[in-house]
């Protein structure tokens, strides 16, 4: 998992009792670690002691001024909150600040305003700072702040996790010493790479060059590539991995030191036409320097030649530069091509190395057949999904995926076409993290999707314009007659004033006795119309929208979802609505956001599909619903899992990355071929998907990898095979299946559906990603997974535990961990780890886990 950053929360505590509460709350329910004086305990050490060390240790430092200074140090005069802002000004923290903008009604008095002043004053001098008005608008500030530093302090790799070790052996104690910093460790570009070089050893000149130019044109790139650099911050773990890439570290077993470092660093951003041209202002610089510290390394070493410790696709790229040559001459090598900044953006990614195309065409269709069976056939209204994943797993390049499957619509020349009605989708993106602080979240989440559906009728050149201009005229027609009563009252007091008014202007004699009536029913008319655009909905704002809520008077929920289901209904196709994003909100806004769906937008024919960590939502109803959780809670199954099981129907949990396909992937991001794997052609690959299109059933289509063939060639036939399978064929294979398990599955058909898209997708993957695990396996792990989900949670992440609690030798009770040991006793939990079936012994082990994560 990555690693948990740590916020120091620096404030006065009077004046801001109730700001700390909320701030704490919101830092903690972004997953980071709230440091503040609430959670001191008792101890020898002085406060400011203690603070300090805290700080020191922090990897953010989070000030927030109010109406006080603070407590004064007696040896300095100065608050604690200066001191602390001062050491962590002098320690590089990055530091956030939040200055109260205007003097709340409080009756605390501030006998050190002029010291105050002059703190703001020092603040506003050093950093960036934002100014705050309310308790809300500093939490939502912090969110925002705070968010930006989750993807710079914590780096994770495609699995999720953050890589943090590397071969130190193969480096120098310096390049070690500087990997290692807590700022390369967490993710840093090249110039600050070489800034902490510079910091580590500012009087090692040899690392650097023996002459003072030296010095200064290395000073002068790290300043260049601090500001144009091309490089996203990478790993530790990623520069040690890139390294290794340009350097033979096999020759002599030697390590690689710091010239050598900067050298590799500079010839990788030298190495691609496309950064040759953006740092072409600098190239002269970065070659004195590699010219100069190639030529010291030399003399330092055995003689040989820098290129001699160069791998050969990087000798090229090394000698053009020297030379002077376009770098574009290279463009057929392997090794100039090592960095492609494009690969290492942060948006979801187009390209395919993980084998994710073909787990969203398969996806894809399952919507499809649930679409048409549930939604459409059996009239049960919306279906929920979620996409679980940890940050960085690729939850959002799948939802691309996904999305452009169905918006591209299945036909009926697709394999399994058994399965899948040729029709196209409307796919609607909602970013919940962006529009969490709109509210109400549920009007801007209906809009957006009358947006997508307008824009999605005006492009299709399949239906009539009529489709479109009912749809138009429908929504139009419903804003305004959420404010009927008032939008009467506006047509008769104007009648009334036009009338009072032409008869006093016909009749000049009656002008007198009409202008009281005329200016009484013009008043009448500017209230009744402000009454009523401030109670529909035809303005389109979310005051209006809220507006709607509280004065309208009927149930306004119910108004909502029959207008919704009916907009549905209108688009004449089927829609899917996606939410991004959703791991990043707030507590308050999430369930908000939820709770709508479930109401407002539950009975409309929409697959709803929610990107998330189910960690991240199941905290989210823990903490709102503290108080039922001990009456809801399972020993095996916590509150907000339980909750969440209300709600979504099937849960994607994305697998972890198989050894190829990490090394595929690193090799898209480094951009380079592998010369040991043979890559298939595209002839190839169109035969392999003849081949598997001609098979009639899934077993002929499996089969078909069974062959022997080069890894690569079977990655292509397995992703052919995937996308091509016949869901309803598999449904009814594993529904027969599951009749040997029938003991332990929830005897109800929300479970037995919910299990058998479980077991399939498992399957899928399983097979997709290579896994060397039997069908039985999977299907005791999902039902694990779904009845017990702290046991499964605990041996995958502690696989090892197996023989000490499930098979005990000399069946001796375990000496740790006995809680859940006696939970294991149970014979509902234990027999999921060993079950039979017609006679053959089915177990959960080590073995399992460990294939399950690709570690074997």
């Amino acid at each position: 998992m990555p690693k948990q950053i740590h916020v120091f929360i620096s404030s006065t505590f009077r004046d801001l009792v109730e700001e700390r509460k909320a701030v704490i709350e919101t830092i903690q329910s972004l997953q980071f670690s709230a440091i503040a004086m609430e959670e001191y305990i008792a101890t020898d050490k002085k406060p400011l002691a203690a603070a300090l060390a805290d700080i020191a240790q922090c990897d953010i430092f989070l000030l927030i001024i109010g109406e006080l200074y603070g407590t004064l140090d007696s040896n300095s005069n100065k608050s604690y909150i200066e001191l602390e802002y001062d050491y962590a000004l002098q320690s590089g923290k990055p530091i956030l600040c939040f200055i109260q903008e205007n003097e709340s009604s409080s009756e605390i008095k501030n006998s050190n305003s002029g010291q105050l002043y002059e703190f703001k004053q020092k603040v506003l001098s050093n950093n960036i700072v934002s100014s705050w008005t309310s308790v809300k608008d500093l939490t939502l500030k912090i969110t925002s702040a705070l968010a930006r530093y989750q993807e710079i302090l914590t780096i994770p790799d495609e699995t999720g996790e953050v890589e943090t070790t590397w071969d130190e052996n193969k480096f120098s104690n310096s390049v070690n010493t500087v990997l290692n910093s807590r700022r390369v460790l967490n993710g840093a570009a090249i110039g600050d790479v070489f800034e902490e070089f510079t910091n580590l050893h500012p009087e090692y000149g040899s690392l650097f060059g023996t002459n003072s130019n030296q010095k200064s044109n290395l000073m002068d790139l790290i300043g260049e590539f601090k500001k144009n650099s091309l490089f996203k911050p990478l790993h530790a773990a990623d520069w040690a991995r890139l390294l290794t890439e340009i350097y033979d570290v096999k020759i002599n077993s030697f390590s690689i030191n710091g010239r050598m470092f900067v050298i590799g660093a500079l010839l990788a951003q030298f190495s691609t036409p496309e950064l040759f041209e953006q740092n072409k202002q600098f190239l002269e610089k970065g070659i004195s320097v590699i010219e100069e510290l190639a030529e010291e390394h030399k003399s330092d070493g055995d003689g040989n030649p820098f290129t001699f410790w160069l791998r050969p696709d990087w000798i090229a790229t090394y000698q053009k530069l020297i030379n002077g040559e376009d770098i574009k001459d290279l463009s057929g090598q392997t090794g100039n091509n090592i960095i492609d900044t494009n690969n290492l953006s942060d948006y979801p990614s187009k390209d395919d190395s993980l084998s994710r195309k073909s787990l969203a065409q398969y996806l894809a269709k399952r919507v499809q057949v649930i679409y048409d069976r549930d939604v459409q056939k059996a009239k049960l209204g919306s279906y929920f999904m979620m996409l679980d994943g940890p940050w960085g797993s690729g939850k959002s390049t799948l939802l691309g995926f996904i999305k452009n499957v169905l918006e591209q619509g299945f036909t009926v020349s697709d394999a399994g076409n058994s399965d899948l009605k040729p029709q196209k989708w409307i796919v609607v993106n909602f970013n919940a993290w962006e529009n969490q602080r709109l509210d109400p979240p549920w009007w801007f989440l209906m809009k957006g999707v009358y947006s997508e559906i307008a824009t999605n009728l005006k492009k299709d050149e399949v239906r009539s314009k009529w489709t479109l201009y009912r749809f138009i005229l429908n929504e139009y027609k419903w804003r305004f007659s959420t404010g009927t009563n008032n939008l009467w009252a506006v047509g008769v007091t104007f009648a009334l004033f036009i009338a009072a008014l032409i008869l006093g202007i016909t009749d000049k004699k009656e002008f007198e006795h009409l202008w009281v009536p005329a200016t009484a029913t013009f008043i009448g008319f500017l209230w009744s119309l402000t009454k009523f655009l401030r109670t529909s909905l035809v303005p389109g704002s979310a005051k209006a929208a809220q507006s709607f809520i509280e004065e309208y008077g009927k149930d306004p929920m119910q108004v909502l979802a029959t207008h919704f289901k009916k907009q549905i209904e209108l688009a004449e196709k089927p829609v899917a609505i996606f939410i991004d994003d959703m791991d990043r909100c707030n507590k308050e806004y999430g369930i908000k956001l939820l709770e709508g769906l479930q109401t407002i937008f539950r009975k409309a024919p929409v697959i709803y599909v929610i990107a998330a960590d189910k960690k991240w939502l199941s905290t989210m109803y823990e903490k709102q619903y503290e108080m039922f959780s001990p009456v809801i809670s399972k020993p095996t199954k916590p509150f907000g899992l339980i909750f969440l099981d209300k709600i979504f129907q099937w849960t994607i949990e994305l697998p972890n990355v198989s050894v190829f396909h990490k090394r595929t992937y690193w090799n898209f991001l480094l951009n380079i071929a592998d010369p040991t794997k043979e890559q298939a052609t595209e002839k190839e690959i169109e035969n392999i998907n003849k081949a598997v299109k001609n098979a009639v059933t899934n077993s002929d289509k499996i089969s078909l990898a069974k062959t022997n063939i080069s890894e690569q060639h079977q990655q292509v036939t397995r992703e052919a095979i995937i996308s091509s399978i016949s869901i309803k064929e598999e449904d009814k294979k594993l529904e027969h299946k599951l009749q040997d398990f029938i003991d332990l599955v929830e005897p109800n058909p929300r479970s037995m559906k919910r299990l058998i898209n479980d077991i399939s997708t498992a399957k899928t993957m399983s097979f997709l990603y290579k896994q060397n695990v039997q069908e039985n396996q999977l299907i005791l792990w999902c039902i694990l997974k779904l009845q017990h989900p702290i046991v499964a949670d605990f041996f995958w992440n502690n696989p090892a535990d197996f023989e000490g609690l499930i098979y005990p030798k000399d069946n001796l009770p375990p000496t740790k961990n006995l809680e859940l040991f006696q939970i294991l006793e149970k014979t509902d939990v234990k027999k999921l780890f060993v079950f039979s079936v017609n006679g053959e012994t089915i177990k959960l082990d080590l073995n399992f886990i460990e294939e399950m994560k690709f570690n074997k």
